[in-house]
């Protein structure tokens, strides 16, 4: 069925209008004609958490752009390439209309809302679309269409789908109807030119916006007060809107204070965290930092700095967003981590200097891939099934608390040791594929040391007395 709005509003040709509400996220749209940067809105978290969805699961990849109406709308979000082939975006359920949820916002020039079914309210799935004038009649159709952002760059680009879409001055640039060979959804299908190929779509390409937050404390030790983060490492400028989920935080900001014992406030989630403050960093608070890391994978940094031994703290809860690496580079830093850490993946420790976790351990995976990890907390999830992996050179210490493996897996060279307690499950060794199945291991009166030595290593108990 074809999504239609049902008004089409007249008008002149304005600037964004009625527009407010706290960032939420940014994201971008890559079109033939450039760039358009949007700001959502926070105030509206059903739509906005569905578009996202479709845009983190890759349901917009490949899009385009089916529908253009210059002097209304610039509209896709329905349908994408596969091959050589127009496929359907495959949908969630539809949701919830909020045009009234939060500050109710018109359908003005430069706002992006969704698109829904015309006479059902609660339709909107993955299509979306620009207003290209003031259309203030949507307002009025059946509840409202839900504006969910607007453009904050790329206006100019926005604008050359209302002007260049004229087959007389841009040879072929123009509208076209092309029911008989796709669907009654493409009647005013814009193509770069008069041949109907996947050259001449209007391709939409989008992506999430990472902004980086550079710990200022110039109001307080609150993360949730905006104003002490700024934009870059120097300049005064400062957020005026909440942390987005796409934050890369970081503390190392010139002039920074208030960070040795900073707090949440509120539960936080962010992008990634980096510690390259010249003293100590402190962070707590009864919420929950969570990390979901991009594509590369990276969660917490504590960076290479000037020789002299630093401690970092984080003593909240944080949750893992995904599976993530802590990175603490040189051997004279460490990090502590006294809140309980969380979440359904793994985590690996890098870096050559010193990771404590000493509250409740509950993910998926540990794999420790240098410096030393000292695990003093309990690995509560559940009991018997964290895999735990200590690379070639790596040291990891388990603390006075017994512990319940579901595997140990020790490289060449890598040093494993328990203060006391046991360890059972299953231990295997990475040299030789050797698997012993329900060994438990119990430490000595002293330390034990558990080392895999060379290319075809073998399974050494040894006392330490240092």
């Amino acid at each position: 069925m074809k999504i239609s709005f049902l008004v089409m509003a007249t008008g002149s040709l304005g600037m964004v209008a009625g527009i407010g509400g706290a960032r939420a996220t940014e994201v971008s749209v890559v079109t033939p004609l450039g760039e358009i940067r949007v700001e959502l809105y926070e105030d509206k978290p059903v739509t906005v958490g569905n578009f996202l969805a479709y845009l983190n699961s890759g349901r917009y990849a490949n899009s385009f752009s089916h529908r253009l109406v210059p002097g209304f709308a610039f509209q896709g979000g329905g349908f994408y390439l596969n091959g050589n082939s127009v496929t359907s975006v495959p949908t969630y359920s539809p949701i919830v209309n909020e045009y009234s949820v939060g500050q109710i916002r018109s359908n003005a020039y430069g706002t992006l809302a969704m698109a829904r079914q015309g006479g059902v309210v609660n339709s909107a799935t993955s299509q979306w679309f620009f207003n290209l004038n003031n259309n203030s009649g949507l307002d009025a159709v059946d509840g409202g269409f839900t504006v969910f952002g607007h453009v904050v760059a790329g206006l100019d680009v926005l604008s050359l789908y209302n002007t260049t879409f004229n087959q007389g001055s841009t040879g072929g640039r123009a509208v076209y109807n092309a029911t008989a060979q796709l669907g009654s959804a493409f009647g005013e299908l814009p193509l770069l030119a008069g041949s109907l190929s996947t050259t001449n779509l209007i391709s939409t390409t989008w992506s999430v916006i990472t902004s980086t937050a550079y710990w200022k404390g110039g109001t307080s030790g609150q993360w949730s007060q905006p104003a002490n983060f700024g934009t870059s490492q120097s300049a005064n400028y400062t957020f005026t809107s909440p942390l987005s989920a796409n934050a890369d935080v970081v503390f190392n900001a010139t002039g920074a204070a208030n960070f040795s014992n900073t707090t949440l406030g509120v539960n936080q989630t962010i992008r990634s965290l980096t510690l390259g403050a010249t003293s100590s960093v402190g962070i707590g608070g009864a919420q929950t930092l969570t990390i979901t890391p991009g594509a590369s994978g990276v969660g917490i940094t504590v960076p290479t700095g000037a020789p002299g031994a630093i401690t970092h703290s984080v003593t909240s809860q944080i949750a893992l967003g995904g599976a993530q690496t802590w990175t603490i580079a040189d051997a004279d830093r460490t990090l502590v981590v006294g809140g309980n850490v969380s979440g359904d993946f793994g985590l690996t420790k890098a870096g050559n200097g010193v990771l404590n976790l000493n509250g409740a351990q509950a993910y998926a995976s540990l794999n420790a891939t240098g410096g030393t990890t000292n695990v003093n907390g309990a690995l509560v999830r559940p009991v018997g099934t964290t895999n735990v992996v200590v690379s070639a050179g790596a040291k990891l210490k388990f603390g006075s608390v017994s512990q319940k493996l579901g595997s140990l897996t020790i490289g060449s060279g890598g040093v494993v040791t328990f203060s006391s307690g046991s360890a059972t499950g299953a231990l295997s060794e990475i040299e030789k594929g050797v698997e012993w199945s329900d060994v438990a291991v119990v430490p000595e009166p002293s330390v034990l040391g558990l080392l895999v030595l060379g290319a075809g290593g073998f399974l050494q108990r040894r006392r330490r007395t240092g």
